[in-house]
């Protein structure tokens, strides 16, 4: 039986850990509806209830040695945190997805003496680089909540439990009334440059120079849309001016990508979330130079996306660092809007998206299921 009023503590570091937090809420509301709940997110999870000590935003920087000049910042979010934490009592604290943040935050409560069960939602990709890191993983939390399928013997091993309760992306897809009557010729593409403003700078003239050339070779047969978040959508239309529609109302976000025809991404969920709109997909890695030296040394699988880690085959073509041709990104971008290399593409999507997934189920319901027998 759950007691009256659970307290939860639920932290998200960036975009796609506020959606998964927000759903989060929203079920656990359904289940308990006088749960009290507080941390740190963004406008999605403050819509379902969420009191946010800061904004996620504070905390979204990528990049080993770009974090730096943040870190003076950093510090004092997670002062405030842990000092909010304490002052909170929750029965429960849920982390998700941002390691670099959550992890150091949990450390710290540990080493109090803080007693309080501990969920991790979305591990950190022991599977990657660094299979230790299972181990750390072990001694701070309770539970994880997977969202990959072969991430579960790796915290096996550790005996650490946890439960697969597939891809947040899932959740995303809401109906398809939105599919329009589109000339023939008409070709939809729809770029996703990143969720932090620092990603975007530094791919911006990939993307630009990727988009004119296109712009070049279709002319007025391509219609070309930047799907970002609203707190970026003046950044991005200042940055790609009159060669794009940006669009960031979820609406008509979502009427794109049921129109789209071909996408053109930055590295990470967005990948996903367009393998499961069906939309033949390119996807770009760039950061700055030491990091990338540091990280090719430690990386340990053949792909960055998650659809061709799944299916252990090249099916969404990768452009990582120097490879960030725009010529070549334009050729690839082409090849993907054959109907014939799109229908073949979709046929291995079908096989990725039944790996992701639950039967029955969505994430964010599995995982409430989960969280409820900590708060018995």
């Amino acid at each position: 039986m759950v007691k009256n009023s659970p307290k939860i503590y639920i932290i998200c570091g960036e975009a796609s850990g506020d959606f998964i937090a927000s759903r989060l809420i929203k079920e656990l509301k359904l289940r308990v509806t006088d749960i009290q709940v507080k941390g740190i997110g963004g406008d999605l999870s403050k819509e379902e209830g969420l009191i946010s000590l800061f904004d996620y935003k504070d905390l979204a920087i990528m990049g080993l040695f770009e974090v730096l000049p943040k870190i003076p910042k950093i510090l004092f979010i997670l002062k405030k945190t842990i000092k909010d934490i304490l002052q909170f009592k929750p029965d429960l604290i849920i982390t998700v997805d941002s390691p670099g943040f959550n992890f150091r935050i949990v450390q710290k409560l540990r080493k109090l003496g803080v007693k309080t069960p501990m969920i991790h939602y979305v591990a950190p990709t022991v599977w990657a680089y660094n299979p230790d890191r299972a181990t750390l993983v072990s001694k701070l939390y309770d539970h994880l909540l997977l969202i990959l399928p072969f991430e579960k013997p790796y915290f096996d091993a550790v005996k650490l439990d946890s439960t697969f309760v597939g891809h947040p992306s899932i959740e995303k897809l809401e109906t398809e009334s939105c599919i329009e009557c589109i000339s023939k010729n008409e070709k939809w593409l729809v770029v996703m440059p990143g969720s932090r403003l620092q990603e975007i700078a530094q791919m911006k003239t990939i993307f630009i120079d990727t988009i004119h050339r296109l712009q070049a070779k279709y002319k007025d047969d391509l219609r070309i849309f930047i799907a970002t978040l609203p707190h970026l959508a003046e950044s991005l239309q200042t940055l790609f001016g009159d060669t794009a529609t940006v669009v960031s109302d979820a609406a008509e976000k979502e009427r794109v990508f049921y129109n789209a025809d071909v996408a053109l991404v930055k590295s990470g969920t967005s990948s996903v979330e367009m393998m499961f709109y069906d939309i033949p997909c390119v996807v770009l890695y760039k950061t700055s130079w030491l990091t990338y030296q540091i990280m090719r040394y430690k990386v340990k699988v053949p792909f960055i996306s998650i659809c061709n880690l799944v299916l252990n085959k090249m099916v969404m073509p990768e452009f990582i660092q120097n490879d960030c041709k725009p010529s070549d990104i334009a050729i690839s971008i082409s090849n993907l809007l054959s109907t014939k290399k799109a229908k073949e593409i979709k046929n291995y999507y079908a096989q990725c998206k039944q790996a992701l997934a639950v039967d029955g189920k969505l994430p964010s319901q599995i995982a409430a299921d989960v969280i409820m027998k900590y708060l018995a």
